[in-house]
C-alpha cells in the first residue's frame, strides 16, 4: 500500500471533509489558456462569468470589477 499527502495552501487535503475541500476549491483560481470564450456572449459576460459563480460576490460587485477591467484593456 501507498501513503502520501496532497496539500494545498498549506491544508491537507488526502482526507478532509468535503467542506473543507470547497473551502479550499474557493481560494484557487484558474486561468484557461486555450481562452475558451464562449461566442454567444459578449466580451464584459466572458469576463463576469466567473465572478458571477462566485458564491461570495454579488450582482453589483461583479458590475463593477468588470467595467474596471474592461476600462484597464480597452
Amino acid at each position: 500500500m501507498q501513503t502520501g499527502s496532497l496539500r494545498v495552501l498549506d491544508r491537507e487535503l488526502l482526507a478532509a471533509k468535503q467542506s473543507q475541500l470547497v473551502e479550499t476549491r474557493s481560494q484557487i483560481g484558474y486561468i484557461f489558456q486555450a481562452h475558451n470564450l464562449l461566442k454567444s456572449l459578449m466580451a464584459w459576460e466572458n469576463v463576469a462569468m466567473p465572478l458571477k459563480l462566485h458564491p461570495q460576490i454579488k450582482d453589483r460587485q461583479t458590475h463593477s470589477i468588470n467595467r474596471t477591467i474592461l476600462t484597464l484593456h480597452h
